[in-house]
């Protein structure tokens, strides 16, 4: 079932687990919707997630959605891009990242582990370390990047061009306020992070998205 996004007055200091339902998954409204609309009708579209739609259609659509208002019927805007860049926005509004500041080391010594299978099993240990709201919301954004890069022949969007967009979207920083130094050592990071990530089989995410009653 779908949840209405709940309204916040001040956007930088909601967590992500305030836009979720108790039941599991718990993935935002904003985020479903938003990747279904892509995933109808985007998939092909070259340079997806790259390309930027127009800000006055993506600030009104994220108010809509952040109000509990949101459109649910996508099909209505006409630039696929305004949806993409509604979703990233939503990324990049929360307080915390996605992969959240206490966890960017963790997930920074798993991507950089030297052997494969050693960075794949510190990849599984630092996941099952988020919170819940993050985990299942991480495992249908990997999914859906997973299908969009499946496409890439097509969108010219492959797992590391969109490793290099939302790097900085959802892993952030190691601190909540990073200094210029620290912004410009994490950012060499963030894309490793994610590219290893969406390396991860689609089985291994599907779980995170069962619900309750399963």
């Amino acid at each position: 079932p779908f949840v209405s996004t709940p309204s916040k007055k001040n956007r930088g200091d909601m967590l992500l687990e305030s836009y979720c339902s108790l039941k599991r998954p718990r993935i935002p409204a904003i985020v479903i919707h938003c990747i279904q609309e892509v995933e109808r009708r985007g998939l092909n579209d070259v340079g997806i997630y790259r390309v930027s739609g127009s800000e006055r259609d993506v600030k009104d659509l994220k108010e809509k959605f952040l109000k509990g208002k949101g459109n649910r019927d996508l099909a209505l805007i006409a630039d696929i891009n305004v949806i993409c860049c509604t979703l990233k926005e939503f990324f990049r509004d929360l307080k915390d990242s996605l992969l959240t500041s206490s966890l960017f080391e963790t997930f920074s010594l798993a991507a950089e582990a030297e052997q494969s299978e050693e960075s794949l099993a510190l990849m599984f240990e630092a996941i099952t370390e988020l919170p819940a709201a993050n985990k299942d919301t991480l495992a249908c954004l990997m999914l859906h990047l997973q299908k969009v890069s499946s496409h890439s022949a097509y969108n010219k969007m492959t797992a590391s061009s969109l490793a290099k967009i939302f790097g900085p979207t959802i892993v952030g920083y190691s601190t909540p306020n990073p200094s210029p130094a620290t912004m410009l050592q994490d950012t060499k990071k963030q894309p490793l992070i994610v590219e290893k990530l969406l390396a991860i089989p689609d089985g291994f995410w599907q779980q995170f998205l069962l619900s309750d009653n399963d």
